[in-house]
């Protein structure tokens, strides 16, 4: 009888034993597939300072209210996914990193705005053109693949003025007429602006640019897709939607395992209709279960191509839509059309253009303008308007180039191609304006 009393406590002992285990382990894969709000703001915060950017700045690139912002951190609240996603955008910081698993290095990854901080002269964000961005994460993918022909160490030193290849010459262009302070890259873009103008025949000389004009010209580059609501729930929903029939045999298994019914998974799928976006603690358990591992590059994937041709004006400068010769602009400046516009502009100069925009360059870093107070008192009473700001003015797209992505039908049904082709009235074809022989050598 003893016997029988004590394989009963033991048989009881084992079983509740084993509960508790099973018990501990569910309650540690909910806890995994949670992210820890302290961890994620603080991340937030410290690359913030870094950049020397202030939550007012975030706030205005975002078009997220700043008591919202300061509500997350009073009550340890990660931002929605897609208020967290533009966040890390103006702040230069990949989505990844700042929901990773593992402390990121931040100024080595060289997707990270804070890598290229250290080839700016003045080592510091604050004050210059580059704040204006809402997407520096699209710069910073910019920079990093145009090293890979160029070596920023060697390119990027405003000392070493010789041995430059029309590559070099790119990367420096675009790297320090982006990082000078803000008083410096409006002297520069002038210069190239005139440049690009006289090249490819645009100047007008009825109606010359004043700087005004120039520095109008100069913010709408900023503006960016981003602007679109919830643009990056739809895309990464999109490719969510691809993705998961390999994962799942259904669609009911997949939702259950997600946590999602089906009418909020709808209003994912259509996030930019609906202006609908999950909690990022959802995004992040589905990117989990579906091995999705680059969230930002996955979002960027269904990026709309630049329009290549348009019914309608460029912007103040000259620049028109057209079909993007470089590469990497093409591709990596797909958020920010305009600036991807001008640049490839401005890499179809000759190497001797290219270089006196070097010279000019050279001459902003050793002598900057911003340091000359009648100058900078010059800029700040134009138009009465005050010139100098911290950010460009969000809102969607000028509102020309807004009409070509809405030819697209995008955002909306998911189709980001053109549905029916407009007759064009205007093309801006590269090749058919240059004005070289095929017998010179550009190289």
């Amino acid at each position: 009888m003893t016997i029988i009393v004590n394989l009963y406590f033991l048989t009881t002992w084992i079983f509740w034993t084993l509960k508790q285990e099973c018990a501990e382990m569910k309650h540690m894969i909910r806890k995994s597939d949670l992210l820890n709000a302290k961890t994620i703001l603080k991340r937030m915060e410290t690359q913030r300072e870094m950049m020397g950017m202030t939550r007012q700045d975030i706030s205005y690139l975002t078009d997220i209210p700043y008591s919202t912002l300061t509500n997350n951190f009073q009550k340890h609240k990660i931002p929605m996914f897609d208020d967290l996603y533009r966040i890390s955008l103006s702040i230069g910081m990949p989505v990844d990193e700042l929901v990773s698993e593992d402390e990121p290095a931040y100024s080595l990854n060289k997707d990270n705005m804070l890598y290229w901080k250290e080839f700016i002269p003045s080592h510091s964000f604050s004050g210059t053109f580059i704040q204006a961005f809402p997407d520096k994460v699209a710069l910073a993918r910019t920079f990093n693949a145009m090293a890979q022909k160029s070596d920023p160490f060697q390119t990027l030193g405003h000392n070493n003025h010789k041995q430059k290849s029309i590559d070099d010459l790119r990367f420096l262009c675009i790297f320090h007429t982006l990082t000078t302070y803000e008083v410096d890259s409006i002297f520069l873009f002038m210069k190239m602006s005139q440049l690009v103008n006289d090249f490819f025949s645009n100047t007008n000389p009825d109606n010359p640019l004043t700087l005004y004009d120039y520095r109008t010209a100069q913010k709408e580059m900023a503006l960016s897709l981003w602007a679109f609501p919830c643009m990056s729930v739809q895309n990464l929903f999109q490719v969510i939607n691809e993705k998961f029939p390999s994962k799942f045999p259904n669609l009911s298994a997949f939702l259950k395992e997600a946590k999602l019914n089906s009418q909020t998974y709808g209003k994912y799928l259509k996030a930019s209709e609906q202006s609908s976006t999950p909690g990022t603690d959802t995004v992040y358990r589905i990117c989990k279960l579906l091995d999705i591992r680059d969230i930002d590059n996955t979002i960027r994937s269904l990026l709309p191509d630049i329009p290549s041709e348009s019914d309608n004006v460029g912007i103040p400068a000259g620049i028109l839509p057209h079909a993007i010769e470089d590469e990497v602009l093409m591709e990596t400046l797909k958020p920010l059309p305009y600036l991807a516009m001008f640049y490839d502009c401005v890499f179809s100069l000759s190497y001797d253009m290219l270089w006196e925009i070097a010279l000019q360059i050279y001459s902003a870093l050793s002598h900057p303008y911003h340091l000359d107070k009648m100058m900078l008192g010059a800029l700040l009473k134009g138009n009465g308007t005050t010139m100098i700001s911290t950010g460009a003015p969000y809102g969607i797209l000028h509102e020309d180039l807004q009409l070509d992505y809405k030819s697209r039908t995008y955002p909306g049904d998911g189709n980001v191609y053109i549905r029916e082709p407009k007759a064009s009235t205007v093309e801006f074809n590269m090749a058919k304006h240059r004005r070289v022989s095929d017998g010179d050598d550009l190289y």
